[in-house]
C-alpha cells in the first residue's frame, strides 16, 4: 500500500460501479472527506480489508463460491486520486501431472501361450 499513495487508516472511500451494469466488472473507490456513506479499510495482520458483502452479491460477484482477483488501478477523479478494482475470477491452479513411479497393482500381462 505504500507504493499507491494513500494512507488507508485516514482515509474513507465511496464505493461506485458503472451505471446501468446487472454484473459489477469493476468497482470504484474515491477518497471522501465526509463520514456519510463512505466505507474503511480495516488493517489486517499483513493486509488491509474492505468489508463489501453486500454490494458484491447485489452487484452478482459471488464471493462465497469462487475466489475472485482485484486488479487496481489509478484514476484522476475530480482532482483525486481513485481507485479501479477490476474484479476477474481467480485462476484455477494447474495441475502438474504426475511423472514418478506408478502406485498400485501392475497390470495384468497378456499370455501368448493360449
Amino acid at each position: 500500500m505504500a507504493h499507491i499513495g494513500v494512507d488507508l487508516d485516514r482515509t474513507s472511500f465511496k464505493v461506485g460501479m458503472d451505471e446501468g451494469k446487472r454484473k459489477a466488472k469493476s468497482l470504484y473507490l474515491v477518497p471522501s472527506s465526509t463520514a456519510e456513506g463512505t466505507f474503511v479499510f480495516e488493517k489486517a495482520a499483513k493486509s488491509y480489508t474492505l468489508a463489501l458483502p453486500f454490494i458484491l452479491k447485489k452487484s452478482g460477484v459471488d464471493f462465497t463460491k469462487t475466489k475472485y482477483d482485484f486488479t487496481i488501478c489509478l484514476f484522476e477523479y475530480e482532482g483525486t486520486t481513485a481507485f479501479e478494482l477490476k474484479v476477474a475470477p481467480e485462476a484455477p491452479a494447474v495441475k502438474v501431472p504426475y511423472i514418478g513411479k506408478p502406485r498400485g497393482r501392475k497390470p495384468k500381462q497378456a499370455s501368448d501361450a493360449e
